[in-house]
């Protein structure tokens, strides 16, 4: 994924795509005549269940020992790549990407600790893929997925990672049906970001932590019909953000649920609408604790908010109080209204 999947305009986020380039050889367990070893080198694409070896010139035993480019790619179905937590290293040059998953069915990356690429793992075009306890850090971009318009599910699972030090953390773009979980993010611009343009639909963000970031996690760019759910936003600017500012950003009929939002600037903001706002909580966000801030059709329910900086939670008119609401210690009364005057900010 070369340039970078998303990047950041004040908080818009975009696309930006460019050809993959081509591999230097093939490498792999069983990949040699007879099903012998042939070791991987930066730039190599994986084309058997392979366990990398401290042998792999891919593999960086120093901050030194680094890929001037791409590290490897998978571009064949059902085929483990296991880093066994051994380290693969950019040189912080652009348009590189540490493992890049291309056009495949049920590819697993898993154990691989991957810095100071463009993209840390990219995943293009692939479906029923696995991306599961990694360490992804100091990268441009840590886990970045993309289909296209024509995706119509991938059912990825994206679990168990470490991402930090990156603008983003882990992005879906035009991909659908993914599950997102159980992931630690932090020190990003977007912790978790699904953008969609109507395409980026029934994905799952679920158990995951997000912390000092810009925004935690963001549903924006007509991404419609996702579930973030049970999710702990802790420590950024605004901790869970559906829709870019206005109700034209499309990004409508998501739940939010079950989700904590804790010493963020604002807790969880809602622009857009029809979405279901459920059982979250949370206290001492410096702004509102939950805010409905603009859309109608809105369902908001069982959620509780206390000692916040404005209000624990507000809602404009023509959203709904489904019941169930509470909020006490907030600074800004009342503790809950949908009459207006929410504070994003």
């Amino acid at each position: 994924m070369k340039q970078g999947w998303f990047y950041s305009l004040g908080l818009a986020l975009s696309l930006v795509g460019a050809p993959s380039a081509g591999w230097a050889a093939n490498c792999g367990d069983t990949t040699g005549a007879g099903g012998t070893r042939v070791a991987c080198a930066c730039g190599d694409t994986v084309t058997t269940n392979t366990k990398l070896k401290n042998t792999d010139p891919v593999v960086s035993t120093s901050l030194a020992d680094t890929c001037s480019g791409d590290g490897l790619a998978i571009g064949v179905s059902n085929v483990t790549l296991d880093c066994a937590k051994f380290a693969l290293r950019g040189d912080n040059t652009s348009a590189s990407d540490g493992v890049i998953v291309s056009d495949t069915d049920g590819v697993t990356v898993k154990r691989c600790t991957i810095s100071r690429f463009e993209t840390g793992i990219a995943v293009e075009y692939s479906t029923e893929f696995t991306i599961d306890n990694n360490t992804v850090q100091d990268n441009s971009e840590g886990v970045i997925v993309e289909s296209g318009l024509v995706s119509s599910g991938d059912f990825g699972t994206i679990q168990n990672n470490t991402v930090q030090n990156s603008e983003v953390g882990i992005g879906l773009s035009e991909t659908s049906s993914n599950t997102v979980k159980n992931n630690k993010v932090s020190n990003t611009f977007v912790g978790v970001a699904i953008v969609g343009d109507n395409v980026s639909q029934a994905n799952v963000v679920t158990n995951n932590q997000v912390e000092d970031s810009v925004l935690g996690i963001a549903v924006v760019g007509g991404a419609q019909q996702n579930t973030i759910a049970d999710n702990r936003a802790k420590n950024n600017s605004i901790g869970v953000l559906v829709g870019f500012g206005s109700p034209l950003d499309g990004s409508d009929n998501n739940v939010v649920a079950g989700n904590r939002a804790d010493q963020n600037g604002a807790g969880i903001l809602i622009f857009t609408n029809t979405n279901l706002v459920d059982a979250n909580l949370g206290s001492s966000n410096e702004f509102d604790g939950l805010a409905v801030v603009d859309g109608t059709g809105n369902s908001v329910s069982n959620d509780v908010f206390n000692n916040n900086g404005g209000h624990g939670v507000c809602a404009e008119p023509g959203n709904l109080n489904a019941g169930g609401n509470a909020a006490h210690g907030n600074l800004t009364p009342p503790d809950v209204t949908f009459a207006g005057g929410c504070a994003a900010f």
